[in-house]
């Protein structure tokens, strides 16, 4: 398919794909940024509140292999249009529930719609742009994500002074429906599209001549996928439980815990321009990785003995951790699946590797309310400087495996 060339319909086409992620978030991590106050509202523990989570970031784990699959087989403007929509109408039902177990039901439905989004879109993106469009792309995808956050995080806590809870989710459904249509009518004014089915595979000359090479991927990627699980652990884990950490250490009233958090997007931004940075001057993609889980898990051990002491200090640190699992994100699932193009199958590879992202969010966001609530939360942040760690060694073992594929991938 021929790339997209003029620069004002990349920029327009790059803006587009940035509004579709922006509603995305904001129709995902909504239910999140209120968890603190349903647990208030409505008298329930937070491993009962967390549930809805973690069956969101179930099935939108699974969805994202069923999506991968599909985003190289159907149009992806398509796929994304329904996941909006899907997403939207999910929302709208939220607050119309009359127990815990119908929230539950909705927003694992939720977490389906989404899983139909990242995987086409990354097809979409890479299918229509050179390299370099592609990668600033991913940072700008990225990007969308973390404004969401903070818009959702600076709303909730005003929301929530002038009126209940529920009605908050009727307001993100619409802007979920408008980005949808705007999404659709804007990507085919443009003509950004791509084959209901992707081109035949071409693998590239160099890898046609290395059979030991793509014997030995599936050992390469294991690894990998496994650094996802932890970075999915640290991002959302932390991201959930801030404002009860806040609220629950500090003392602080719920509308303020949850504001503390809008300091993690900050940070996530400037991780996601600085990783970005870092792989252009490192030009590995593990490498960097690496990297990011380190300064990760020192930013854990330092938080460890002031975990209690200041406010505003563990807030800094809880959001330099979350904002360096961004850069891991930016690495290992919004660069590496373009090394796939060429063998037709990068949607499919970034399904199963944002999959992982997903066990590990939902691993954490009912693992940390156990830990905090039965250990504490110094015994809670210790487990943040073993995954982390774990990151680091994982990561650091494939740098030399990864460039010796990623080389072959671009010729």
């Amino acid at each position: 398919m021929k790339k997209l060339e003029n620069k004002k319909v990349i920029g327009l086409f790059i803006a587009l794909c940035w509004l579709a992620y922006f509603a995305s978030y904001f129709t995902r991590i909504n239910y999140a940024a209120v968890i603190t106050e349903v647990v208030r509202d409505l008298g329930i523990t937070k491993a009962a509140a967390a549930l809805a989570t973690t069956g969101m970031s179930i099935t939108y784990g699974a969805g994202q292999l069923i999506s991968g699959l599909l985003g190289d087989r159907i149009r992806p403007r398509v796929l994304i249009l329904g996941g909006l929509l899907a997403a939207a109408i999910c929302n709208i039902l939220m607050p119309l529930m009359p127990s815990v177990t119908g929230m539950v039901i909705v927003w694992c439905c939720n977490g389906f719609a989404h899983a139909m989004l990242w995987p086409p879109l990354v097809r979409i993106m890479a299918e229509n742009l050179n390299d370099a469009d592609y990668r600033r792309a991913c940072v700008a995808v990225s990007v969308a994500s973390s404004v969401a956050t903070i818009l959702i995080y600076f709303f909730i806590p005003l929301w929530i002074t002038i009126s209940r809870w529920q009605s908050m989710f009727f307001f993100c459904a619409a802007v979920g429906i408008i980005s949808a249509l705007i999404w659709w009518f804007g990507t085919g004014k443009i003509g950004a599209d791509t084959p209901a089915v992707s081109a035949q595979p071409k693998v590239p000359a160099e890898a046609q001549g290395a059979p030991a090479v793509n014997h030995h991927l599936p050992l390469l990627l294991i690894p990998v996928m496994l650094g996802i699980v932890l970075q999915g652990i640290l991002r959302d884990g932390i991201t959930t439980w801030m404002p009860a950490y806040i609220s629950e250490v500090f003392h602080l009233d719920t509308a303020i815990s949850i504001l503390t958090a809008v300091v993690l997007p900050i940070f996530s931004i400037i991780c996601y321009h600085a990783s970005a940075a870092v792989h252009r001057k490192l030009g590995n993609e593990l490498l960097s990785a690496s990297l990011f889980f380190g300064i990760g898990c020192l930013s854990a051990a330092i938080l460890l003995p002031f975990y209690n002491g200041n406010a505003i200090l563990a807030a800094l640190l809880m959001a330099l951790i979350t904002g360096c699992m961004h850069g891991v994100n930016l690495m290992l699932i919004g660069n590496l699946p373009m090394y796939f193009s060429s063998y037709g199958r990068i949607s499919t590879v970034s399904g199963m590797l944002n999959s992982c992202t997903y066990i590990g969010s939902a691993v954490s966001t009912y693992g940390f309310a156990v830990l905090s609530e039965r250990f504490g939360w110094s015994f809670t942040i210790g487990s943040w400087i073993v995954v982390a760690g774990i990151g680091t060694a994982l990561c650091s073992i494939c740098i030399g495996a990864w460039k010796k594929f990623s080389a072959r991938a671009r010729t």
